[in-house]
This record gives structure tokens, C-alpha cells and sequence, in this order.
């Protein structure tokens, strides 16, 4: 290969919208006797380049030496990474490979004015054979947009046990019912054509041949989007006559952006599928987690789906990327056999305890993902960002704690290291990056007819003398009447609570305020605060006595109110009591305060205070992990 001609071709998308090329028989002719690889390795990476859709603006391939450089722009990242697959699988077709590939590929979306067609942003300058972007395109970025889909999964046949079944996957335009939710990609360039979509399906009664429950659907923005098919065979449920159901993930960008579930009666001879409902949960962070940890039911049979996205770590752990939990009981009977007890563990004696419920928890997670986090854990530390997308509200999975066949060095409860946090899937959920400047409103009850918390008190004068918290009337109709009616027109960034919490004999978490008790029913569609500010919530629930764990304290305030548009809540899982709760909240607002991510304050919060008691082990961050107040702007 020393002291060949600099081999090159070009790719340049023009305003007849095709996809314009020098290759000829030729040029890959020399390239295949320059790479040392068969031609028909270089014609099926060309001819997967041609048929692409248009998500190639203008690519120029070279090759010099022992050198291919890759040069261009397409439309986002996820289409650079098939195109670099695309040539590394190739290079490596034939054993190691003696070329190197460098990627100087872009991302970024053709700039143009409104009249001038998406296509005619690039061309090949009369006087280099190099690419150029037309200079009277070069204006200014087209602003982002929202793109909603909505997701549907069908079939012509029912299921039959034992049998291959047949089904599709849709993202389409306009809703096939009334009812439908639709799943929403955020900041999608303004002149987007194609998205690609991953999506994949999991169902505790079908059985795929490895790779084939994950495809990609190509979302056009003219036209009508062509579904994925899938097909699997039925598995025998025992006779219980469950029905088959099936529930599709979809992900942009390595960012979760939403969910479907469809439900098919097994072995019926005629009729239309059963219920379905779309979960539109969208996360649009300006930084991605490093891992994603996705965990849904997929039957009435206490599977549960574990799906993981590591874009920086997409090489390691095992090629398994989901696996089925089934714990044998419900998950909240497991979380509280494991949770009662943790509020009456005494300082000093707190660590080891709560280390063996996190090694509990640890050893039920799926062998694929104790491979991943063993392999991220070596590659990149302990303190790599996770965040969860789940609807299993009971169990801490942030408390795992990897034990000692994990493999991992210095292992530790993964909250106690990384910045993590949770997203309960719910309807009208919206993950967001960032939370707006504004005030921190304080309700911290002073109670006349029992012991009042002399740390609650303390706690909101200190956030009022250091962090400029705005006392409020911490009354019922004080407080509904502030996230209600009476909301302030100035943005509010944090509502804060500090008093007595609880849940009822029902499960409904409820807080209470001088005259009387305001509980998850309390949020509903009046509540404005969330909707108007996206405010982050702080209920410091405290209880004087508490030796018990109670179900739903953290989960139920998280899941009402998100529901009403807040973008993120911190919550105890079990009544906290000590003078540690108030140091955690006051740490933990002043870096929220100071811009710092929401994942990595609560992180640096809880390891300062780990040694006091098993306080700092009760909290909960529910939000974007990723999240941050965005800084002052000015005019």
C-alpha cells in the first residue's frame, strides 16, 4: 500500500434530492486491491450508501497509505454511527485490519433559507475535488422542533401457542383512535427529512432469535412512514390463559422517548387486539446519561424488562442488551421485605446493614447488566452519570450495591458514586434538562397541638438567610392556593416542604401542613405551578418516631406531580427523623441553586453525610439526571 495515489470518491446530495457520486467499477476496483478486501465487501457498503435514506448531505472518502478518512455531514448522530459501522464492519471482514479509519464526520442540519429546497446546501467546488457548503446558505442554524408520532402495534393474525406471530410496529402521522398518546422527539433540527428511530419489542411469550426484537423505523417528514415487522414464536404460558403481551420501546439519539404496550387474547380465531396505551416520556438533555437503565412490566405475570442504552459503552458487557426479571412476588411485597426495618437502624450500625439489602438487590438484576456495569465501572470509574426509566415505583435500584463476585474494584451503592436518578413512566410525563432561575418557596409548618420539628424550623430559616427562601403560609389553602390559583406570576425554581409526611392505610403518600393534610389526591389538573414554571420539588418528610418503611411515600408525590408538569422531585422513600435530613436538603440546594446537575448534587449530598445514620440512603431524585437550573441570560 506504500507510495500509492491518494484514492478518493465523493458523495453530494443535489437539488433533484439524489445522492450524486464519481464511483465507478473503476474506483472500487482499486480500492478493493489497495484494502486487500474483495469487491463485492466494497460494492455492499456503497450500495447501503445509495439506497440510505436522505440522511447524507455530502460525504468524501479517502484513502492514503494505510489511511481512510471519512469527511461529510449527515443529519444526526445515530446516522454517523451506522456509517462508521458501516466501514469498520467492512475493514474488518477479513481479519484484523491493516488500515486505520478516521471519522471526521459532522453532525449537523442543511442551513437555508425558507424558499430553498432542504437538497441544495452542498456542492462540489469547480476548483477542488473537496466538499463545500454553498456560501450563500451559510446563514444561520434552523431552530429546533418537536416531532410527534404516534405509536401503534398491529397484527393480522392472533397469536397461536407454539407458532410463528407475525406483528408490525408504526410511528405514524395522525393517530389510528382518539384515545392515542403520541410519542414526542424533542429538538429535532428545524429541516429534519429523516429520523431514525430505534425500537425495540419485548414480551414474556415470544421467543426471538437473537438481534431480532430491535430494529430502526425511518420517521420521513413527507410521506407515509413504513413500519417495522416482527416475528417470533408464541411460548405455552402453562394453561394459565393470559393473554400475549407486548411492550415496544422506542429511543432517539440514545435518548428514551417513549413506550407502547398491546395486548393479543392467545388462540383466538378471529378479532382485533386489545387495549393499548402510549407512554409519552421524552428526554431531551443536552447531555445523554452514560447509561440508561430501562426496567417496564411486561405481563400481569411479574416479568419485568430490563433494557440498557450505554452510548459510550456500546462495546462492552455482553452483546445482550435485555434480559426478563421475575422476582416470584410483587415487587412492592419485595421492596418492603427488604425496607421495613431500614428507618429504625441505628447510627453507627446503619452501613453494613443497608450494604447487604443493596448486595440483595444487586444479586436479582439481570447478568447483562452486572457485565455492563462491570465493564463501564473499569472503563470510565465509579462515577459515571445513570439514569433510570422505569414504571416499578417500590424498589431502590439506585441502592444496589455490586458484590463480591461482581468483579468490580471498590465497589459501593451506586447513589453513594454516581450521579443517578428515576423516571416513573406515566401519561402525561415530560423529562427536561433544565429548570428555570427563580425563587425558593418554603413550607415549613410550625404545629401548635404536638411536637413540632425544631430541625424542619431550622432547616427553612437557614434556606431563608442563605439561599433567600421565601417563607410561605403553611396552611392547606396556603399551600394548594400557591401551586394553584394564587400560583405568583415570578417563576419559582424550587417549592420546598419540611414537616410531618406519611401515607394512609391506602398507600396515598399525604404531608402535613398546620390544619390539615395534603395528599397525592391534592394534585390534579388545577394544580398550574408544575404546567407554568416547571418547578423542582423538595418534601423533606419527616416523622417524629417513625421505625417503618411505608410504601409509596417518594413514588406517589412523584408520580402526581410530574403528572402536572414538575420536572423533578426529591423525596425520602421512608419518613426520615434526624437532624441529617436538614443537612442533606441545605447541601443539596445549594449546589442545585449554583447550577450544579441535579444527579450530581444529590450524589455529593448523600456521600457527605452516608456515615451520621441511614438517612442519606432514603432519598429519591425523580427527574433528568442530567438536569440543571440554566443560568441567568442577560439582555
Amino acid at each position: 500500500m506504500e507510495g500509492h495515489a491518494p484514492w478518493e470518491v465523493l458523495f453530494v446530495r443535489d437539488g433533484s434530492r439524489e445522492l450524486k457520486t464519481n464511483l465507478d467499477e473503476e474506483e472500487v476496483h482499486t480500492l478493493a486491491r489497495l484494502t486487500q478486501l474483495d469487491e463485492l465487501v466494497w460494492w455492499r457498503v456503497f450500495q447501503d450508501i445509495m439506497s440510505s435514506p436522505p440522511y447524507i448531505f455530502a460525504l468524501r472518502i479517502t484513502l492514503f497509505r494505510n489511511e481512510m478518512t471519512i469527511a461529510g455531514n449527515v443529519s444526526n448522530r445515530g446516522d454517523r454511527d451506522h456509517l462508521i459501522n458501516l466501514f469498520h464492519r467492512a475493514l474488518r471482514s477479513s481479519g484484523p485490519a491493516p488500515v486505520k479509519l478516521t471519522d471526521h464526520i459532522q453532525v449537523t442540519a442543511p442551513f437555508r433559507p425558507a424558499h430553498r429546497s432542504d437538497l441544495e446546501q452542498y456542492v462540489a467546488r469547480s476548483d477542488s475535488s473537496s466538499l463545500a457548503m454553498d456560501s450563500a446558505l451559510e446563514t444561520s442554524p434552523p431552530a429546533s422542533v418537536d416531532v410527534d408520532r404516534y405509536p401503534s402495534i398491529t397484527a393480522e393474525k392472533p397469536p397461536v401457542v407454539g407458532e410463528i406471530f407475525r406483528f408490525q410496529v408504526a410511528l405514524d402521522a395522525e393517530p389510528t383512535d382518539a384515545s392515542a398518546e403520541p410519542v414526542s422527539f424533542k429538538k429535532v433540527p428545524g429541516d429534519w427529512r429523516v429520523l431514525r428511530v430505534a425500537v425495540e419489542v419485548h414480551s414474556s411469550r415470544l421467543r426471538f432469535k437473537d438481534g431480532d426484537n430491535r430494529k430502526t423505523i425511518n420517521v420521513v417528514r413527507q410521506g407515509r412512514t413504513l413500519p417495522v415487522s416482527f416475528s417470533a414464536t408464541v411460548l405455552d404460558d402453562g394453561g394459565a390463559g393470559s393473554p400475549l403481551e407486548i411492550v415496544a420501546i422506542f429511543t432517539y439519539e440514545y435518548r428514551f422517548s417513549g413506550m407502547i404496550r398491546q395486548t393479543f387474547e392467545v388462540e383466538r380465531s378471529t378479532g382485533s387486539p386489545g387495549s393499548t396505551f402510549a407512554t409519552a416520556v421524552n428526554m431531551h438533555s443536552a447531555s445523554v446519561a452514560d447509561l440508561t437503565i430501562k426496567i417496564f412490566r411486561s405481563d400481569t405475570l411479574g416479568n419485568y424488562i430490563w433494557s440498557f442504552d450505554a452510548p459510550r459503552g456500546r462495546n462492552l458487557g455482553s452483546p445482550e442488551r435485555s434480559e426478563f426479571v421475575n422476582l416470584g412476588t410483587s415487587t412492592g411485597d419485595y421492596a418492603m421485605g427488604l425496607l421495613r426495618e431500614c428507618p429504625g437502624f441505628a447510627a453507627g450500625q446503619h452501613a453494613g446493614k443497608l450494604r447487604g439489602i443493596g448486595e440483595e438487590i444487586w444479586k436479582i438484576s439481570p447478568p447483562s447488566f452486572k457485565l455492563l456495569y462491570r465493564d463501564m465501572h473499569r472503563e470510565f470509574g465509579p462515577s459515571f452519570p445513570i439514569q433510570i426509566i422505569t414504571d416499578e415505583p417500590h424498589i431502590a435500584w439506585e441502592m444496589m450495591h455490586p458484590d463480591n463476585d461482581a468483579g468490580v474494584n471498590g465497589p459501593d451503592h451506586l447513589f453513594m458514586t454516581h450521579p443517578i436518578a428515576r423516571w416513573l413512566v406515566h401519561l402525561q410525563g415530560r423529562i427536561s434538562s433544565k429548570f428555570t432561575p427563580g425563587s425558593i418557596a418554603s413550607f415549613v409548618p410550625n404545629y401548635k397541638d404536638e411536637e413540632s420539628l425544631a430541625m424542619a424550623l431550622e432547616e427553612g430559616q437557614w434556606l431563608a438567610d442563605n439561599l433567600g427562601a421565601v417563607a410561605q403560609e403553611a396552611t392547606y389553602k396556603g399551600f394548594t392556593d400557591f401551586w394553584g390559583s394564587a400560583m405568583p406570576r415570578e417563576p419559582v425554581a424550587v417549592l420546598h416542604f419540611a414537616g410531618h409526611g406519611d401515607t394512609d392505610a391506602a398507600g396515598i403518600a399525604k404531608i402535613k401542613l398546620v390544619d390539615g393534610w395534603v395528599s397525592c389526591n391534592d394534585v390534579h389538573g388545577g394544580v398550574r405551578l408544575g404546567r407554568e414554571h416547571g418547578t423542582f420539588v423538595v418534601l423533606n418528610a419527616c416523622k417524629v418516631g417513625a421505625s417503618e418503611y411505608r410504601l409509596g411515600l417518594s413514588s406517589g408525590w412523584a408520580a402526581s406531580l410530574t403528572g402536572q408538569g414538575f420536572r423533578g422531585v426529591l423525596a425520602p422513600l421512608w419518613a426520615v427523623q434526624d437532624k441529617c435530613a436538614s443537612v442533606i436538603v441545605r447541601d443539596y440546594l445549594t449546589s442545585f441553586m449554583q447550577g450544579v446537575p441535579l444527579g450530581e448534587a444529590m450524589q455529593t449530598a448523600r456521600a457527605a453525610s452516608r456515615h451520621l445514620s441511614s438517612t442519606p440512603y432514603a432519598y429519591v431524585v425523580h427527574g433528568d439526571v442530567m438536569a440543571r437550573i440554566e443560568p441567568e441570560t442577560s439582555a
